[in-house]
């Protein structure tokens, strides 16, 4: 369209494998995450890791799949297992197996078993575990979009340098006795740098979508702070040819408790390509996590201290009488962490 930026060879970050000098600065961090879904079989799978504010040679990795059921299997660990591809923890490896293309997690260890509700309404409990083996490719769909997290008062929070990219996921997850595929599903990956000082976290969406039958997706990352009104990040995109346009989040609903986390998502969009209503039908699956301050990642909600309360999963989703798929985050800190 005539006067719209072509943004489909929009810079990303120089190098998506894991920097090589770490910065010397208060709360840096380096963060990969990648989650996917078998929308047939109402699958979910949510996989983040990042370097450890301890010590960033460490990687913490927090690993959930939904199951059929209503059951969850997840795993938390740390570990030094990253090379130049990759991060590694203790029992997963993510490989950057081609920049801008193709991304391979792996992950062979223990796991436990609960629930959506269980790690929701008390967090994680010890208890019996058994062996999985995860392998899955995420390939991509879309160009990668660089949100570069540089909006007033968010981007200590969310990264400076962050990109995001919708792709395909397929693979396998072997639990026990039981076999279970993801069989070219909706996915979104993202690689992030920069300051994650999380303290003044309130409230946030993160979230994403595909219409494969109008060849047209949205990123959307919204985020409110403590001590700020209104928005305190609010970046977005709209996809469609292949070309990425920057886009202008005209209404959202974030969070106000903690029980909006388990809302169904609207929102309106408008850019050059013109106005757009998203909204989620359905959550196929619900993925409970959680965030602490200094930055790192629990299952579920982490009742002892101050935590942020998050539940991820993929959606299926409508615009203009258009049906597809996609990934829905929403978070909530009743104080500051």
């Amino acid at each position: 369209m005539e006067g719209l930026p072509d943004m489909s060879q929009a810079p990303y970050l120089p190098d998506e494998y894991p920097i090589e000098q770490i910065p010397d600065t208060p709360s840096w961090s380096e963060n990969y995450a990648l989650m996917g879904a078998d929308p047939a079989t109402r699958k979910g799978l949510f996989f983040g890791t990042g370097r450890w504010h301890g010590d960033p040679s460490i990687w913490r990795e927090l690993m959930l799949v939904a199951l059929p059921d209503e059951r969850i299997i997840f795993a938390k660990g740390y570990g030094r297992n990253g090379s130049e591809k990759g991060p590694g923890g203790a029992f997963a490896r993510l490989d950057v197996v081609q920049p801008g293309r193709r991304l391979r997690l792996t992950y062979d260890g223990p796991v436990w078993q609960s629930t959506y509700q269980e790690l929701f309404a008390v967090g994680f409990r010890d208890g019996a575990t058994r062996r999985c083996k995860l392998d899955v490719v995420f390939e991509s769909t879309l160009p990668i979009w660089n949100m570069k997290g540089d909006s007033p008062g968010a981007a200590n929070v969310a990264g400076g340098i962050h990109v995001e990219q919708i792709g395909q996921i397929n693979g396998q997850v072997e639990y026990a006795d039981e076999m279970h595929y993801f069989s070219g599903g909706y996915s979104i990956r993202d690689h992030s740098r920069g300051p994650r000082d999380i303290s003044r976290y309130k409230s946030h969406c993160w979230t994403s979508g595909y219409f494969a039958a109008r060849d047209t997706a949205y990123y959307v990352y919204a985020m409110r702070m403590q001590d700020i009104p209104g928005l305190g990040m609010s970046n977005a995109a709209i996809v469609r040819g292949g070309r990425c346009y920057p886009a202008t989040v005209v209404k959202i609903d974030l969070p106000e408790r903690i029980e909006d986390v388990k809302a169904l998502v609207c929102l309106d969009l408008t850019s050059g390509l013109g106005d757009m209503r998203i909204e989620v039908l359905e959550m196929l699956a619900r993925i409970p996590t959680g965030m602490v301050c200094p930055y790192d990642t629990t299952v579920g909600i982490h009742a002892s201290q101050s935590c942020v309360a998050f539940t991820d999963g993929p959606t299926r989703i409508r615009w203009d009488g258009c049906e597809g798929f996609g990934w829905s985050e929403l978070g909530y800190a009743a104080e500051p962490l």
